[in-house]
């Protein structure tokens, strides 16, 4: 039977988590209609056996694939080369998904024929083991959208998008190995490909926080400063080469302004104002179309302005608020 579905399950080092992760796709519903690949990342724990596990019982729904480390992009990479679903989705090994809200949205699949879906998520916080959905889209749920520079910045999560695997493979889609944060490129790289969406009542991804050594916390972006580096450079080359396409897309100018503020943020925090003005100088001799373009947030602009000169009152400022409400 066609698989309407690939679910690609980027695995290192998750035997604390990869049982819960599977477990969640097995549904009456669902086994005939999605595969589920587990990109196993040369993890050195028990994560294989684990995968193994479920490949032996439900031979026709899970997949392992080994490979050597190369990182989240990487594995990535791997499941666009290797999926057989008309559609394809990334959930990663520590999360999980709604197998109720996994199931409507496969059945809309069945029936519809669109380049991308966009569904809504849980934030699962798991020190006080509560949920909390995502803000809903300002988007009529159902319609087919055929602007897709009319979407909100919102759209632009690894965990609201499903793409359709043609899109993908066709454009030759690749993110970065060896690196952190490629999750904005699988984001941001497939949409001027994307001719029509449609937003579904569906809180699908389940993403889990405060998991120790996250590397989207604080501590995890400062020590991976170089693969948040190469991140931001990869998505201005990017937007250089699809700026006549993307031109009007502000969502992707905005996504892209947030991006910068982060990077921003931890070189100074790492490096210092001297090292921030140098990086930004840079990025903006390399890419003045791209900044033209962008929306950034009013306190980065402010440092632009200002060429840094206050950065530091400003930061002691902004850290004394954070300390205060926590």
């Amino acid at each position: 039977m066609d698989k309407i579905l690939s679910v690609i399950v980027p695995t290192y080092n998750m035997e604390k988590y990869l049982k819960e992760c599977l477990n969640s796709f097995i549904d009456d519903r669902l086994l005939d209609k999605i595969e589920v690949l587990i990109i196993n990342d040369g993890s050195k724990d028990a994560s294989e056996a684990i995968a193994n596990s479920f490949v032996d019982k439900y031979p026709k729904t899970f997949k392992l694939i080994n490979k050597e480390n190369g990182g989240h992009g990487s594995t990535i990479n791997k499941g666009i080369d290797v999926a057989i679903g008309k559609y394809f989705k990334c959930v990663d090994s520590d999360d999980f998904v709604d197998a109720d809200a996994l199931s409507h949205v496969v059945s809309y699949l069945e029936i519809e024929n669109i380049d991308c879906c966009i569904t809504d998520y849980n934030s699962y916080f798991m020190q006080s083991k509560t949920y909390k959905r995502s803000a809903q889209l300002k988007i009529e749920k159902g319609k087919v959208i055929y602007d897709t520079s009319t979407l909100p910045v919102d759209v632009l999560q690894m965990h609201r998008l499903i793409y359709k695997t043609e899109i993908l493979r066709a454009n030759n889609i690749r993110l970065s190995e060896h690196c952190f944060y490629a999750d904005v490129e699988y984001v941001l790289f497939p949409i001027p490909f994307i001719k029509t969406a449609a937003y579904i009542d569906a809180v699908v991804y389940q993403y889990r926080l405060e998991r120790e050594g996250q590397s989207v916390s604080r501590e995890g972006y400062i020590k991976h400063i170089s693969n948040l580096e190469r991140i931001v450079r990869s998505v201005f080359n990017f937007l250089n080469l699809q700026y006549d396409t993307l031109a009007n897309h502000s969502n992707v100018f905005t996504l892209t302004g947030t991006l910068l503020k982060t990077f921003y943020d931890v070189t100074y925090i790492k490096y210092g104002k001297k090292r921030l003005r140098e990086m930004h100088k840079s990025l903006y001799t390399e890419n003045q179309k791209v900044f033209s373009k962008l929306i950034m947030p009013l306190r980065i602009r402010v440092y632009i302005k200002l060429n840094f000169h206050f950065v530091s009152i400003f930061y002691i400022i902004r850290e004394t608020g954070r300390k205060l409400l926590r």
